[in-house]
């Protein structure tokens, strides 16, 4: 369960901060790739664990200027706790003449059986852009949530934000603010101060510290600090938590040269080029965890490597993952295969 709770922990932490760079590119300001090269067309995964097996498969689809129009990405599972999980996941882009990004739209629909029950949640994420000067200035972000809970019944939030983004005389954007009060500063795609009810400590433009305070149950004072370490590309390759001073977990991240799938994809037309906060993609050969265990030794509990494949391009073409828990003794290795194919390359 360890690892569970750190994979949620992280994953929320990201999702909170999704807004500072949703409308950001990974190309210089203004400029677009020719639409050549190569471009991915679809990945598949499979996956088998302790009782629990399954599939992921996305697809991608472009129009005649190599502009993503979209993406869907299909998961199945098995397992002895859940009879059946199936989640979709839709994302469509629309353009205009010139070729801006008007509007996307994300759509995930999980279906699923838990003790014989049927539940489901579905997510809409609408985001609507604006430009002056051939630049973004603005997108509005429209969340509804409809969650049929097992116990609660049907529940459904909305919510609405803004982003915007203001630039300096030269073009090159100098800050982002949300309408929930947050906002990140820029100096040459770099991120140089970030103001949200956290406290984030920048250096290089990268997130080195994060404290988020709070309370136990008890409603004692828990504070959680994050440390991070990244190597000379920017890529994360340690990350410590800390509870009230004391080290609690954390893991390494080790990884090889070559390019992630979706960095095959153009960025959209005149959005903002910035780094980062939390390091940069990459092609991960191993990942492990530890944990403190009863006596407050630091144990390691979780390791996963990844054996991957290149094509000429350098794209990733295939992986081969082994995870592996070790805290309950010798255990056979969860496993999973990913393939991609790719149009366009030379």
């Amino acid at each position: 369960m360890k690892t569970i709770q750190v994979i949620i922990r992280l994953t929320l932490i990201g999702v909170g901060l999704n807004w500072l760079s949703a409308g950001c590119g990974t190309k210089k300001d203004n400029e677009v790739t020719v639409a050549n090269g190569c471009r991915i067309q679809h990945s598949a995964s499979t996956f088998h664990s302790q009782g629990n097996d399954g599939t992921i498969q996305l697809d991608y689809a472009y129009d005649a200027q190599g502009n993503l129009t979209n993406k869907t990405k299909i998961s199945q599972s098995n397992s002895s706790t859940v009879a059946s999980d199936k989640t979709t996941t839709t994302d469509t882009y629309t353009y205009d003449a010139a070729g801006f990004l008007t509007r996307s739209v994300t759509d995930l629909h999980q279906q699923y059986m838990f003790a014989g029950k049927p539940s489901e949640y579905h997510y809409v994420s609408t985001k609507t852009y604006s430009y002056a000067n051939e630049r973004l200035t603005n997108y509005i972000q429209t969340d509804v949530i409809y969650d049929s809970h097992i116990t609660s019944g049907p529940q459904q939030q909305t919510n609405v934000t803004t982003t915007s983004y203001t630039y300096d005389g030269s073009g090159q954007l100098i800050k982002q603010t949300s309408s929930n009060g947050e906002s990140i500063t820029y100096q040459n795609g770099k991120a140089l101060v970030l103001t949200s009810g956290y406290v984030f400590e920048l250096q290089d433009g990268l997130v080195v510290k994060a404290t988020f305070p709070g309370t136990d149950g008890s409603g004692a004072a828990r504070t959680l600090v994050q440390v991070n370490e990244y190597d000379t590309n920017r890529r994360l390759i340690k990350h410590q938590e800390y509870i009230n001073d004391s080290l609690s977990t954390y893991y390494t991240q080790e990884w090889q040269t070559g390019q992630p799938a979706e960095s095959s994809l153009l960025a959209f037309k005149g959005h903002p080029t910035v780094l980062s906060l939390f390091g940069e993609p990459g092609l991960l050969t191993r990942y492990r965890a530890y944990s403190a265990n009863n006596q407050h030794q630091m144990v390691q509990y979780s390791e996963q490597t990844f054996e991957n494949q290149l094509n000429a391009g350098g794209y990733i073409l295939s992986t081969k993952q082994a995870s592996q828990t070790l805290t309950n003794g010798a255990q056979q290795p969860d496993l999973t295969t990913i393939s991609y194919t790719y149009t366009g390359c030379q």
